[in-house]
């Protein structure tokens, strides 16, 4: 049963929509940090964004395919990664 939209609760049906698909696979965030065992790279929803973040040592370059965003501490990081 979805939650009935009030004046006090107007995102209820939206809300309930979100956490649904979360709790379905089908969005989200994963987030995988390279070098600290290279975290959690279980399949996901079609929805769910793949988040790639490089703190420091050497930048991966290989295998980066499934990851939606790649950000890295190195400003100078080569694409497909993002320098911050």
């Amino acid at each position: 049963m979805t939650p009935e939209r009030t004046a006090d609760n107007p995102d209820a049906p939206r809300d309930a929509l979100l956490s649904d698909l979360i709790a379905l696979g089908g969005a989200g965030l994963a987030v995988t940090t390279f070098g600290a065992g290279d975290g959690d790279r279980t399949a996901l929803g079609p929805g769910a964004v793949r988040l790639g973040v490089h703190r420091g040592g050497p930048l991966p370059a290989d295998g980066l395919g499934d990851f939606d965003i790649l950000l890295s501490a190195d400003i100078a990081a080569p694409r497909p990664w993002v320098g911050l």
